[in-house]
């Protein structure tokens, strides 16, 4: 089909124009009224324009922009009225949460994945302070020597106080508030067994099927399976990877198969090749067409919901449901205007998807197999079908890695250099493995298990498990600390659309273009390395400990308390790659620091400083010194007081207190973050 073709498909070209509108949603102040007026003036300029011009330059331009400003306004639209805060029984707009203690009646709606120290789950509330009410909050849960007992669907009472989820307190680390609250949830409760009280239990499609799985690991249980084994087969059977080990987790990672622990468009397509197959007799039966479709749709979305339905699943299975409909009626439709629907659909259902990382990476890859596997398959057609099968599974596995890449190095940063012997490994595997995890389930439901098949499950599994180790022990291969901005990511995307055009079309304008979008990244870059303060000091955020550090250049300088400074430390690191640092050096922390912008003095346990610092202008306090504050603000007569996570609760809120009174900017780096002077 050829490219004026595909473009001819509407949502192809309406889409990309829905998400521009659910994106630009956080950034635009509107209510319902100024959204009507809007859509109404938009559609009157339309029609009083149709009747007025015609002309046939308006008659070829206005239609698509009418249509297209609308659909601009249907996706901000999507994003208000799916917006929690925007329902007028929202906790947060019936209640206010600035008292300490409240009591709260939730519904569990979904177990995360725990940490050492908590269980934590998603939880839903139905009342607030007696008042009835709805809204999502994460709720944590210590973890002690017994077990939890609470399931998806529990109803809990919980006497407690909510605070907001912790925003990123260091520069470039991941925003874990800005990422719950595109999930609708924005407060954060955290209590002990003991204070929750389990009152009933509830009846919900999630909570059914949450129990059914339960069920299946439970069958499992008597048989000696790994924990490792037994955590992979439940995030590829049963899309829960709450169990999977950190070691285990990034041992996929670095290998490049994480997207095997995530049931995605891969799974959802090797199982419908399995029904296709199945169901095949169908077709020779009059409406078996029919049959075949409905028979292969009720079993996706029945997994879909054994699965949980995740984010992942659905939008794989909304994707293959819709490739099933087209594929089986034989109907002469564009791959990629099926893969637009599906979007179109999901964003009806839930616009926050866009802000998905699984949603942005899968829609990438399948749309970059779409376009560049046909162009590796015309480079060569082995004859032999051993060899024309390899190449096959690396051409999409190269056409997804080019669709993957710029956003994978812009949000982890690093590479695996091995990800292609990884895939020619596992994907042929794969179907096998789906096929007998899919045996092992259905015999688990109706405890018709036997030892060996379970136990010849689990070996195939810890193969696998060794396989992804031996490739992640090659440490060299994967390819660390790469930074990565957004502007590079964008212009990534940007010449990879270019070079698909010019292999395509073979036409010279393509390069051209292709080299002025270059000649413009570059300058750009250029001016903003010139307009742009290349030196920072930064006063970290780290509990039990002081953490600094002065940037010069693309040069770093670490300054800890404690005797040895772990340049692997999170905080180190992704300042490293946002700052795009070469090198970094080690030094003792010193008490007082002379710096373009301010002198900084630096009080430590000991409480003694120079009296020669009375010009500090800047005062940090760390290691919860016993000063009097009220006296040290009086005689040195700061500008700013700074204290870090080395410091007692007790001792941060007492200060506070004395800076408020004494009318004193004060910067707490575990209330607002690291401090950062840029000059």
């Amino acid at each position: 089909m050829s490219h004026s073709a595909i473009w001819s498909y509407p949502l192809i070209r309406l889409t990309p124009v829905v998400i521009i509108g659910i994106a630009i949603y956080p950034h635009i102040l509107l209510n319902t009224n100024v959204l009507s007026i809007i859509a109404l003036a938009i559609i009157g300029i339309g029609i009083l324009l149709n009747y007025r011009i015609k002309k046939s330059l308006y008659r070829f331009f206005a239609p698509d922009l009418l249509i297209y400003s609308l659909c601009l306004i249907m996706g901000f639209s999507l994003a208000f009225f799916h917006d929690p805060m925007q329902k007028g029984d929202h906790y947060l707009n019936l209640v206010s949460t600035s008292e300490h203690v409240h009591h709260l009646e939730l519904q569990i709606k979904e177990k995360l994945r725990s940490n050492h120290f908590q269980e934590r789950f998603i939880a839903q509330i139905s009342a607030f302070n007696g008042q009835a009410c709805r809204g999502k909050i994460l709720l944590s849960i210590q973890k002690d020597s017994v077990p939890s007992l609470l399931k998806v669907d529990n109803i809990l009472h919980i006497t407690t106080g909510l605070r907001p989820i912790n925003k990123a307190q260091n520069p470039n680390q991941f925003d874990y508030r800005e990422f719950m609250s595109h999930r609708g949830v924005y407060h954060h409760i955290n209590v002990k067994k003991a204070e929750v009280f389990i009152s009933g239990q509830s009846k919900s499609l999630l909570g059914s099927v949450s129990r059914l799985r339960h069920r299946i690991m439970e069958n499992l249980e008597p048989y000696e399976i790994g924990p490792d084994e037994k955590s992979v087969i439940m995030a590829l059977l049963l899309g829960q990877r709450q169990e999977i080990s950190s070691d285990l987790y990034d041992r996929y990672s670095q290998a490049g198969a994480i997207h095997i622990l995530a049931i995605s468009g891969l799974h959802i397509g090797i199982i419908l090749m399995m029904l296709q197959f199945l169901f095949k007799p169908l077709d020779m039966l009059p409406g078996g067409s029919l049959i075949k479709i409905i028979s292969i749709l009720i079993i996706l979305w029945t997994y879909a919901m054994i699965a949980g339905l995740s984010a992942s699943v659905v939008r794989a299975v909304t994707m293959f449901s819709l490739f099933t409909i087209s594929l089986n009626w034989k109907r002469k439709t564009s791959t990629y205007n099926t893969l637009a629907i599906s979007i179109f659909l999901i964003l009806l259902i839930n616009p926050a998807t866009i802000y998905e990382l699984g949603f942005q990476m899968s829609y990438l890859a399948v749309l970059a197999i779409l376009m560049f596997n046909p162009l590796f398959l015309k480079l060569w057609q082995p004859k032999w079908i051993a060899i024309r099968y390899t190449w096959q599974i690396l051409t999409v596995t190269i056409s997804a890695q080019i669709g993957v890449l710029p956003i994978s190095l812009y949000y982890f940063h690093q590479f695996p250099g091995l990800f292609f012997i990884t895939n020619l490994v596992l994907i042929p595997c794969l179907g096998i493995v789906l096929g007998l995890g899919f045996l092992v389930m259905i015999l688990s439901l109706f405890n018709g298990l036997h030892e060996t098949v379970v136990q010849g499950y689990s070996m195939v599994i810890s193969l696998i498990n060794k396989f992804v180790s031996v490739i992640s022990g090659y440490e060299a291969l994967v390819f660390k600390n790469i930074s990565f901005d957004r502007e590079q990511m964008l212009f990534s995307y940007t010449l990879i659309i270019m070079a698909y055009c010019f292999f395509t079309y073979w036409k010279s304008k393509y390069i051209i273009q292709l080299l002025t979008v270059v000649l413009l990244f570059q300058g750009g870059k250029i001016l903003a390395h010139r307009d742009s303060r290349d030196n920072a000091f930064v006063i970290f955020h780290k509990s039990r400990h002081s953490l600094l550090g002065l940037k010069s250049q693309d040069e770093l300088v670490v300054m800890a308390s404690s005797e040895e400074i772990n340049l692997e430390d999170p905080r180190i690191i992704d300042f490293q790659i946002g700052e795009k640092i070469k090198s970094i050096k080690k030094e003792s922390l010193m008490n007082y620091y002379e710096l373009p912008f301010s002198n900084l003095l630096i009080i430590d346990s000991t409480a003694a400083y120079d009296p020669s610092s009375a010009f500090a202008r800047t005062i940090m306090l760390r290691d919860s010194p016993k000063i009097n504050l009220n006296r040290l603000i009086d005689s040195l007569k700061p500008e700013l007081v700074i204290w870090d996570g080395s410091n007692y609760l007790s001792y941060q809120k007492r200060w506070a207190q004395t800076c408020r009174a004494k009318k004193i900017p004060f910067h707490p780096t575990g209330e607002k973050g690291a401090y950062i002077i840029r000059f």
